[in-house]
């Protein structure tokens, strides 16, 4: 089931959709709505990205972490036409199964951690 979203981000972003990868990695959030102020600066964040680096054109896992059997975090590394960024989509367990908590990226791919 993560898999799955992951996937679907992946999909969106190598699309230039910084619409349907933000509002498809939330769509099992339990604590975000579309038009909260957090997702709306999420998505205006990931097109001023895809304006200065070019559209994704590779994305690559670079691991999980797992902070217990309740939250869990997937890396990536994504290549854009003119440089490349670091992704990192968190996920929570909760009663009635995964949710969406965290989505995050930047273009600091040789700093250590995330």
């Amino acid at each position: 089931m993560l898999q799955r979203q992951i996937d679907k981000v992946v999909t969106a972003l190598k699309a230039g959709g910084s619409e349907k990868a933000v509002s498809g990695f939330f769509a099992s959030s339990k604590m975000l709505k579309p038009d909260d102020a957090t997702l709306v600066n999420l998505r205006k964040g990931l097109t001023n990205a895809f304006s200065i680096y070019g559209r994704v054109t590779a994305c690559a896992p670079a691991g999980w972490n797992s902070y217990s059997a309740i939250v869990v975090s997937h890396q990536m590394v994504c290549a854009h036409e003119k440089y490349a960024t670091r992704w990192k989509l968190t996920f929570a367990k909760l009663s009635d199964g995964w949710s969406a908590i965290a989505f995050k990226f930047d273009d600091k791919i040789t700093d250590g951690g995330f």
